[in-house]
């Protein structure tokens, strides 16, 4: 979630094919980030509703959704977090008391077995990813320290990671929701720091993590999704715009020679790969 707290506006995704991009409003409105996985061929959105509940809906294509479910029963007030795991489609949250929250679905429409870990909190959004086997979960502290563990059922975490400089982990602070992307059979945990500059701390054994400067002028949770042999993130420039950058070895980010078109955002850009697509999904505030 952004850290400037936008009023709601409608959700949108911009299909990138390598070359072009094609825009489309898909209605609904959110003031937070939403979450894209591909479960069953067919590509999922979940976001948090301008009420704080919960939904989610499906599209076969990318550009037309539908199939909306809400889930009255639950809300949160920052964006959410979807990955596969285990056959199952989990989906990650944070409550409006702070505490992370997971349940999982195998028709992406009837979620259940809903695990609420009151042992952490936090203000900010999650991410989600699987690594090595593991289903793997980052979030950032109430304290701002950004924190990190797994599970190998979907149930039972544990091995958490607080990345605050000390039992030989690298310091990383931030006041909005991290980014987690797997690429070359390594492990990226992203994030800005409360310089908005940001960074991603990389793993191949979930150990040891080795920190990189990526960009300055990171005002949001990034987003990330490997796409045509690279990893892509995306971040909201200081003056609230979608930036597209890519590494095709982890280390080395560039621009994107083609940056997405200029539309305004006040909350973080969720990435996804499907079919031959770079989607991204994020509210848009202009034009």
């Amino acid at each position: 979630m952004s850290s400037m707290n936008p009023s709601p506006a409608d959700l949108c995704v911009l299909l990138y094919d390598g070359t072009n991009y094609t825009f489309k409003d898909i209605g609904n409105q959110s003031q937070n980030n939403p979450a894209l996985a591909v479960f069953n061929d067919t590509l999922y959105m979940a976001f948090t509703g301008t009420n704080y509940h919960l939904n989610i809906w499906s599209s076969s294509d990318g550009l037309t959704w539908g199939n909306q479910h809400i889930y009255d029963q639950n809300s949160s007030k920052v964006g959410p977090a979807l990955a596969v795991f285990n056959g199952l489609l989990y989906w990650a949250f944070t409550g409006t008391n702070g505490h992370l929250n997971l349940w999982s679905s195998s028709d992406g429409t009837t979620f259940g077995n809903q695990h609420v870990y009151d042992q952490n909190s936090s203000n900010v959004g999650p991410a989600l990813a699987v690594f090595n086997g593991l289903l793997y979960w980052a979030f950032t502290g109430t304290d701002g320290y950004l924190n990190l563990w797994s599970s190998s059922d979907g149930v039972t975490f544990g091995d958490q990671i607080t990345f605050n400089g000390q039992a030989g982990n690298p310091s990383a602070v931030s006041t909005v929701g991290p980014g987690l992307g797997v690429f070359n059979n390594t492990l990226y945990l992203a994030y800005s720091d409360t310089n908005q500059d940001l960074y991603t701390l990389a793993t191949t054994d979930g150990r040891t993590w080795n920190p990189n400067y990526v960009t300055n002028e990171s005002t949001v949770n990034p987003g990330m999704a490997v796409y045509q042999s690279s990893l892509y993130a995306c971040i909201l420039t200081g003056n609230f715009v979608p930036y597209l950058m890519m590494t095709p070895n982890g280390r080395k980010w560039n621009a994107l020679t083609n940056e997405p078109p200029y539309y305004l955002s006040g909350a973080g850009v969720a990435l996804a790969a499907y079919q031959s697509n770079l989607v991204l999904a994020f509210p848009y505030t202009w034009p």
